[in-house]
C-alpha cells in the first residue's frame, strides 16, 4: 500500500517535521528529500543538544541521528525526545552495526530505524511506512541480525566457504564498493527484496556478518 501523509496535521497548511542532526550538510540533504516527497511540509532543523528543550511547534515526525558513543546514550536520547514531543513519530538513523540497542529502542516506541548510508528512496519508503502506522527497519539491519543469528546456530565447518554465483558476485562487489541494497537494486534493475535475499545468501555462503568482513573475505579468497 502506498504511504500517505496523515489526512489531518496539527500544522496549518502542512506536516511538521523536525530533523535533529549535528551535520548541517546531512540535515540539508534530508530536508531536500522530504520537500521533494512531501511538498508543503514545515521542516525544523535542531542540534542534538536541543533535544530536551520543548519547542512551541510540536512536530508530527522527528528524524534523529543517534550519537555513537560507548556509553549507549541512545535510550536516554529517545526518552528525552518522547518526553519533549509526546505523540510525535520518531525515526532514528545510526552508523553503528551493534544491534543490541534495537530491541530497547523499539520498546521505547520508535517508529523507524535506518543505518546512516540510506539513500533518498529508502528515506521516503521509511517515512511512508511510518505514516501508514507501521514500523520500518532498514533491510541492512534486518539481514545483519538474521545472519548473526544464523552464524550462532551454524555448526558446519567454519573454514568451508561456498563459491558465489555470478549474480551474487556482482552484488558482493557492489556492497564492498559502498552501495546500499537500494542503490544496487536500481543499478541492476531488480526488486529491492531480490537484492536483499541475494545479500543474505552471500553473507551465509561466505560466513560473514558485515560489509567489512565481506570485503576482507573476498580479497582473501581467490576466485571470489
Amino acid at each position: 500500500m502506498k504511504g500517505h501523509i496523515p489526512e489531518k496535521s496539527n500544522a496549518p497548511g502542512g506536516l511538521r517535521i523536525t530533523i535533529i542532526e549535528a551535520k548541517p550538510m546531512f540535515a540539508k540533504g534530508i530536508s531536500a528529500t522530504i520537500e521533494e516527497g512531501w511538498p508543503g511540509a514545515i521542516i525544523n532543523i535542531l542540534k542534538p543538544q536541543d533535544i530536551s528543550t520543548p519547542h512551541a511547534e510540536k512536530p508530527d515526525l522527528i528524524l534523529f541521528s543517534v550519537e555513537s558513543d560507548p556509553e549507549k546514550k541512545a535510550q536516554q536520547q529517545v526518552s528525552a525526545l518522547t518526553n519533549a514531543y509526546p505523540g510525535a513519530k520518531v525515526i532514528l538513523y545510526d552508523n553503528q552495526d551493534d544491534l543490541k540497542m534495537l530491541p530497547y529502542l523499539l520498546k521505547l516506541g520508535i517508529s523507524g530505524y535506518l543505518i546512516s548510508n540510506f539513500d533518498a528512496a529508502e528515506l521516503k519508503l521509511c517515512i511512508q511506512t511510518v505514516f501508514d502506522d507501521r514500523r520500518y527497519i532498514s533491510n541492512e539491519i534486518v539481514w545483519d541480525y538474521l545472519n548473526r543469528e544464523h552464524s550462532r546456530s551454524d555448526h558446519a565447518d567454519p573454514a568451508k566457504v561456498q563459491k558465489l554465483s555470478k549474480m551474487e558476485d556482482v552484488v558482493a562487489n557492489h556492497l564492498i564498493n559502498g552501495l546500499s541494497v537500494t542503490q544496487i537494486a536500481k543499478t541492476m534493475d531488480r526488486q529491492l527484496s531480490t537484492i536483499s535475499t541475494v545479500k543474505a545468501k552471500i553473507f551465509r555462503k561466505l560466513r560473514v556478518n558485515n560489509i567489512v568482513d565481506l570485503k576482507e573475505k573476498i580479497q582473501a579468497t581467490p576466485g571470489q
